[in-house]
């Protein structure tokens, strides 16, 4: 019961902290999600492969911030 209660939370605030991406940011994790190349996402979205890397590290410090860094990997 606790562990279920704990992934719960643990689930709610992963949603949470997808739902404040920007759009960019959400299309760069579905990417991911895919295990689309960082190139590849690159040229879908028409920007660099340096822009895709600091977007990556941009989304990684907010959800290390918000502790769910080691959930989504």
């Amino acid at each position: 019961q606790i562990e279920y209660e704990r992934s719960y939370e643990l689930a709610k605030d992963v949603r949470a902290a997808v739902a404040e991406l920007t759009p960019q940011e959400h299309a760069v994790c579905q990417a991911l999600a895919e295990d689309t190349p960082r190139c590849e996402i690159a040229t879908r979205l028409g920007i660099s492969r340096y822009a895709v890397d600091r977007i990556i590290d941009g989304i990684a410090e907010r959800f290390t911030e918000k502790n769910i860094d080691k959930w989504v990997r």
